[in-house]
This record gives C-alpha cells, structure tokens and sequence, in this order.
C-alpha cells in the first residue's frame, strides 16, 4: 500500500507549528533592521518545528520521537 506523502499535514501538531511560523514571521517582520542576527534566529527556529515534524513524520516511531523532541527545542 502506497504511503501518503503529505499526510502529516493532518497532524494538529504540524499545522500548530505553521500558524507559529507564520505568526513568528508577522512579528519579527517589525523588528528593526539592527536586529537581524535576531531575526534570523527567530525565523529559522521557527521553521525548523514544522520541518523536523514533516521529515520525522517518515521515520520509525522511535526516530519520530527524536525529530519530534528536536521541535519542542526549537520553540523552547
């Protein structure tokens, strides 16, 4: 049986990791140029929870789990 490719899109936890990455966006979108180390920090910790979710959702569950705790530290 052929696997879904996108049905971790289903999962509220990966549609929760995008309404963050968008309100993530939004904010740091007004923040002042000075601050762009900052930025991209921000937005790439928020882009790596909706990531580490999509890739580990294709691993075994124990593989999962760790892609999965990977994410809560990025929102940490």
């Amino acid at each position: 049986m052929a696997r879904d490719n996108y049905a971790y899109r289903k999962l509220i936890i990966w549609k929760n990791a995008c309404e963050i990455r968008r309100k993530i966006y939004k904010i740091t979108s007004r923040f002042p140029k000075l601050e762009m180390r900052r930025i991209s920090q921000m937005n790439d910790a928020a882009r790596s929870i909706k990531q580490n979710i999509q890739e580990g959702y294709f691993k075994s569950t124990k593989s999962y789990i760790n892609y999965l705790i990977t994410s809560k530290g990025s929102v940490n």
